[in-house]
């Protein structure tokens, strides 16, 4: 599972924590969340919506349409652009008290928009403290350098795992020695080669330390392989306060770890139950 595709499940503990019973959920490209729309908040008592983020020309239509079905609870998940370019384009009256913005990058970098006053959630993925010094040679020697930085590294740890693991059978005998292959063309979906080969055990049992973040991966038979096999890092969580264009305060407030069930490991919760959403009450007279 690629981290853009378990990033996501940090806006299911976000809302357990908070008791958020409305949310506005945008996504840009660099995000996958077609398969995302029933199982995200699944069995969860909040009223929601997921969208793709509009262009241009409809964005600001876009936020106040959600705005019209009563949700004041927003997160985006994007690149630092479209999420630049969603805060830009919310009104200021969408940034007081009574709503609540959380936005979620694959990306490293600050939050940065030119928007008069707003305090906003923003997490953004951390590499593995044992991990940064191959990082760091790794990135200079293959000029790895394109953001987002976790996902080439994902995608680089995965195929360098996969090569060793096939390198091993090899070395081991256990690779056919008459394989045989078969081309797109000659492939009709019935006749597919019947090989023996345990590519998922000799993954398994690479050794090769990873780059950004070590496999988590199920062992033992209890859990399923497919959909419970992803790299393990921390999300870093923090209130950023931005006036007049400009960060001026950044403040901790804990951190999540990458998991499809995994808690808000909260180290500020008077600061971060400070970011929900006031509660507004409407008063009808029946006369």
């Amino acid at each position: 599972m690629p981290p853009a595709d378990m990033i996501p499940q940090v806006i299911r503990s976000i809302i357990i924590y908070m008791n958020i019973t409305n949310a506005a959920i945008l996504y840009d490209s660099t995000f996958v969340m077609d398969h995302k729309y029933k199982a995200l908040l699944q069995n969860i008592p909040t009223r929601h919506v997921i969208t793709a983020i509009a262009d241009d020309r409809d964005r600001a239509g876009q936020i106040e349409k959600l705005r019209n079905l009563d949700i004041n609870n927003f997160f985006v998940l994007g690149s630092l652009a479209s999420i630049k370019q969603v805060l830009e384009s919310a009104k200021n009256e969408y940034f007081e008290r009574n709503f609540a913005w959380h936005v979620i990058t694959q990306e490293q970098k600050d939050l940065t928009c030119n928007v008069e006053n707003a305090t906003i959630m923003f997490l953004r993925p951390m590499s593995d403290s044992s991990s940064k010094d191959r990082l760091g040679s790794i990135r200079t020697t293959y000029n790895l350098k394109q953001e987002p930085q976790i996902t080439g590294f994902f995608y680089f740890d995965l195929t360098l795992r996969a090569l060793i693991a096939i390198k091993n059978i090899l070395q081991s005998g256990s690779w056919p020695p008459n394989m045989k292959y078969i081309t797109c063309e000659d492939y009709d979906g019935t006749n597919t080669p019947n090989h023996t080969i345990d590519l998922k055990t000799a993954f398994v049992e690479v050794t090769e330390p990873t780059t950004f973040g070590p496999f988590e991966i199920p062992k033992g038979g209890k859990v399923p392989f497919n959909g419970n096999t992803y790299m393990k890092f921390d999300m870093d969580i923090n209130a950023v306060t931005i006036r007049a264009g400009a960060s001026v305060n950044t403040r901790n407030l804990g951190t999540w770890e990458a998991s499809l069930a995994a808690p808000l490991n909260v180290a500020n919760e008077a600061e971060i139950k400070n970011l929900t959403a006031d509660v507004v009450y409407r008063v009808y007279t029946v006369v």
